[in-house]
């Protein structure tokens, strides 16, 4: 199987703006090896295949690795471009009949626009894969997975097929980056009564600005309290002078409670679709504006990763009674999320807001509706020493492809080199494993290379106060790569699912004497105590409900860690 995607490799022009590549391996549970945007040069993928080892396990849910893919390969954050047009392409290799339902799965990722070429051998379900493949054509058969040269050339020509049959099945109109469908989701409830025309001229200043004649731009207005009720639509009205009218004579809405996951799902389901304006299958850019005067009293978590999975782009903008985090999970990022003491205090937040827009205009062509002024941007160059300490633990390999993800998210993010961030990856159990220390590498490609063939050790049961002491006197030490002796911030990320068999407080208190800053990362059945006792302080434990919390969390670390100056005592090993 290697030599058949290095040989499919090889006939690619692979770099930054032509070819990418990720390779992920499933059977019972799927792992990423390495994402769409790890890797820019030929050589570097060439190496990380020939690096990959068998994953092993059992049953095949050909069902599960399809949604993981759809989920963590074809998104913006792991380097897809499906937004700006470019064809997407997904090569299944199946021995076997899925365990699992793909019919689902195959909907969704054909819905997106990604072209499945399955390749079975005879002990694979020739009706899945004619199910799995963009056509029957697509669907290719081999005795066996060493016969897999032979169909090398059959693969080739549906590559080369590949963008005319997109171009052909693609929407008439073609991706503009001029144009964006922008949705107001307002709280119309009780509670915001007396800021609502500070709302109202909020969204009207913004619409002002935007390009709402000619079939550009295109807004929507919806309030929610207890339900949602629609304004109006994407497609209601077609020039500038009807959506500002609307807009200056809408009525607050009122009404009790605030259910404010129901309303992401109202708009998910019936604003930002087709009939009624919303043009995502067509590429254009989605944005949705937020506003809370009050903690949902319904779940927004599951609503909010949804519409981040459709590629929707949410801004938040929470009054003091509003919960933050919940304001965060909705938000695209942290940094999209903005508050003010109240509504009546929405012209403060202008210029953060223009900044995060520009950002914006720059990646897809937004209009910068709102102010002038710039805020700075967080400085992800370092300097800065990271440990990652993972629990290898039989618990956590059974989420070891986003846990891995996750470290592979953070070093993404980060200029890595001896003069910038040094990362080291620790596991442990009972015992410790040192992957890679602080000065092992100097270039992200080698980091990335390195963490795309990394495997959790198992185990029963971990020592994490052994581990602690581990790193100390191990890892953050000069002949390590620790540049705490010239002021250099140290930082450790502990990553653990189960509870200690030893004590952690006395290596905690040796790693805090030594001037180490401790993030704590509870997830499955961590002790939350332990964790407490672990973290630095409040503000740096994190704890992982779902795996849709990782990107968030990794946007807090990225933000804690990096804008830490200096360390905090020069007691380091030497």
């Amino acid at each position: 199987m290697k030599d058949f995607v290095l040989g499919i490799v090889a006939e690619l022009h692979i770099n930054t703006n032509k070819d990418h590549v990720a390779v992920v391996q499933y059977s019972d549970t799927a792992q990423i090896h390495f994402d769409l945007d790890n890797f820019s040069t030929e050589d570097i993928v060439v190496d990380a295949i020939r690096g990959l080892s068998h994953k092993g396990g059992s049953p095949n849910n050909i069902g599960a690795a399809l949604e993981y893919v759809r989920e963590y390969i074809f998104t913006p954050e792991s380097g897809s471009r499906r937004l700006e047009g470019v064809p997407q392409i997904l090569f299944v290799l199946s021995n076997g009949r899925s365990a699992d339902d793909i019919r689902a799965p195959v909907r969704m990722l054909k819905e997106i626009g990604v072209m499945i070429i399955a390749i079975g051998t005879a002990n694979a379900d020739t009706l899945e894969l004619q199910t799995m493949s963009h056509n029957a054509n697509y669907a290719l058969s081999v005795n066996n997975y060493k016969e897999l040269p032979t169909a090398k050339a059959g693969v080739l020509s549906l590559l080369k097929e590949a963008p005319r049959h997109l171009e052909q099945s693609a929407p008439k109109e073609s991706f503009d980056s001029r144009k964006n469908d922008v949705i107001f989701l307002i709280d119309g409830s009780h509670d915001s009564r007396n800021g609502f025309e500070a709302i109202r001229q909020f969204i009207e200043n913004i619409a002002e600005n935007l390009n709402l004649d000619n079939n550009r731009d295109q807004v929507a207005v919806v309030q929610y309290s207890r339900n949602s009720t629609v304004n109006f639509y994407l497609n209601s009205y077609s020039s500038k002078a009807d959506v500002l009218n609307s807009i200056r004579t809408m009525r607050h809405k009122y009404g009790r409670p605030l259910n404010l996951g129901k309303a992401l799902e109202f708009v998910r389901d019936n604003v930002f679709t087709a009939s009624v304006g919303g043009r995502h299958e067509n590429l254009v850019p989605q944005y949705l504006f937020v506003f809370s005067g009050g903690r949902s009293r319904d779940d927004v978590r599951g609503p909010a990763q949804s519409l981040k999975k459709h590629g929707i782009k949410t801004f938040t903008i929470g009054t003091n009674n509003a919960d933050t985090l919940e304001m965060q999970n909705i938000s695209f990022t942290p940094s999209h999320f903005f508050s003010v003491t109240s509504f009546t205090n929405l012209p403060s937040i202008h210029q953060s807001l223009n900044a995060i827009l520009k950002e914006v205009e720059e990646t897809t062509g937004y209009t910068s509706a709102v102010g002038t002024s710039t805020v700075t941007k967080l400085d992800l160059h370092g300097p800065a020493d990271v440990v990652f300490l993972i629990a290898g633990s039989v618990d956590m390999q059974e989420k070891e492809g986003p846990i891995l993800n996750f470290v592979r998210e953070f070093v993404k993010e980060i200029e890595i080199g001896p003069s910038n961030v040094q990362v080291a990856f620790i596991q442990y159990n009972t015992d410790v494993t040192a992957d890679f220390l602080l000065n092992t590498y100097a270039q992200k490609d080698d980091v990335m290379r390195h963490l795309s063939n990394v495997k959790l050790k198992g185990g029963a049961t971990v020592n994490t106060g052994v581990a602690l002491d581990y790193v100390k006197k191990n890892v953050f030490t000069t002949s390590s790569g620790s540049r705490a002796q010239s002021g250099i911030p140290q930082s450790l990320i502990v990553l653990s699912g189960t509870k200690s068999e030893d004590n952690v407080s006395e290596p905690v208190k040796r790693l805090r004497e030594a001037g180490i800053v401790l993030y704590s990362v509870g997830m499955h059945h961590a002790n939350q105590q332990e964790m407490e006792k672990i973290a630095h302080s409040a503000e740096t434990k994190y704890f992982i409900e779902e795996i849709s919390d990782f990107p968030l969390v990794t946007q807090r670390l990225l933000s804690a860690v990096l804008s830490r100056k200096g360390t905090i005592s020069p007691a380091i090993g030497k």
